[in-house]
């Protein structure tokens, strides 16, 4: 045998020994992962004894878990970190960081989220990591900075993973991004390019054959429509999107789908209309628990009301709103001015009310619990 071969029978042999390895530390992974909590506390602090063929594991275990319990992905998550630093290399190390940083970004900590992706994009930048990676870590910060209302920043993150990925031919996680990206855009207030980002992401969409990555850019190009007060193009584009969503009945995709008819409504003046939706989808995002987006609709709702002229409830929606509104960070004037909304002139309310949408969408997003 030549010194070539029998360096590439040596090399085999590695490989093989390392597949074999990432194997059984995968097989020790899902098998904690089918234990019950209790029995994982059980196993040392540090997690159970596997190498680096778990990371994986806990990470897409985690990304199972956030949408029904954020804490378990949580701690799957830190499982992940925690082995990667006891035996990952820098991108391994890396991507873990990340995905537990965008679970606390969605749990509303955004300083151990920035931390953990400013690790992330460190352990990145040293060496190691794949464009994948690197577009990923990109697209979780365009996400955070986006929640702390850091919108320039957000988009450069979030137009630097749209261009890696487009580069490397990624094209599902393209789509993705681009339909965030055109969802930041309208946050932002620059509906016009949101537009366009949107129609950008739902031909992605349309040639993927990818109905869900459909729905979700058609979704913000209505919702960037609205925002550019384009309302008769809007309803075109929810029109389109309307099999789709028959298609995700799920009670989120309704609530989205219901506020979107709402905010029409609103725009034309259909006062009435609005309100009877609005009833509906404040009341299901107080289901779920969400805080921030209860305030917004709430906003909505309360400018429903004062067109249709129910002004006892225009001042029962103030007061309710008052003690979330402080915890967000609203300024004192503002909450004054939500005190007395009901008593002055329907124009000056909807104008009122108007500032204050937008001053609350202006504010760091944070956790904010629903009033009972």
């Amino acid at each position: 045998m030549s010194p070539f071969d029998e360096a590439f029978r040596r090399a085999g042999q590695v490989l093989e020994r390392e597949a074999r390895s990432a194997r059984r530390d995968q097989e020790r992974a899902l098998r904690f992962l089918d234990l019950p909590p209790a029995r994982r506390e059980l196993l040392q602090v540090n997690g159970p004894p596997c190498g680096r063929g778990a990371i994986h594991v806990f990470l897409s275990a985690a990304a199972r878990a956030r949408p029904h319990d954020l804490l378990d992905a949580i701690d799957l998550a830190g499982r992940a970190v925690r082995v990667a630093q006891q035996v990952g290399d820098g991108a391994e190390r890396a991507i873990a960081a990340a995905e537990l940083g965008n679970l606390y970004r969605i749990r509303g900590d955004h300083a151990a989220a920035e931390r953990l992706l400013g690790r992330a994009r460190t352990l990145a930048a040293a060496g190691g990591a794949d464009p994948l990676d690197v577009a990923r870590i990109e697209s979780l910060r365009g996400s955070l900075l986006s929640d702390q209302r850091r919108f320039d920043q957000a988009l450069v993150a979030l137009r630097r993973a749209t261009r890696i990925y487009a580069r490397i031919e990624q094209t599902p996680a393209l789509c993705l991004t681009l339909a965030k990206l055109s969802a930041v855009l309208g946050e932002a207030g620059q509906g016009h390019e949101a537009v366009a980002t949107g129609a950008e992401a739902w031909k992605v969409a349309r040639a993927l054959g990818d109905p869900a990555s459909s729905l979700l850019a058609l979704h913000n190009i209505v919702h960037g429509l609205i925002e550019a007060d384009l309302l008769v193009v809007a309803a075109d584009y929810l029109e389109i999107a309307r099999p789709l969503y028959g298609e995700y009945c799920d009670p989120a995709t309704t609530l989205r789908h219901d506020w979107l008819e709402a905010r029409l409504a609103l725009g034309r003046g259909q006062f009435v209309e609005a309100h009877g939706l609005l009833v509906d989808v404040r009341n299901g995002l107080a289901r779920r628990g969400e805080g921030y987006e209860w305030v917004l609709a709430s906003v909505h709702l309360a400018m429903a009301a004062t067109g249709a002229g129910y002004l006892a409830e225009v001042a029962a929606l103030a007061a309710r709103l008052e003690a979330p509104c402080r915890k967000l960070g609203l300024d004192g004037q503002s909450l004054h001015t939500l005190r007395v909304v009901h008593r002055v002139s329907l124009r000056e309310a909807l104008d009122f009310l108007g500032a204050l949408l937008v001053s609350v969408r202006l504010l760091p997003i944070r956790p904010v619990p629903v009033p009972l």
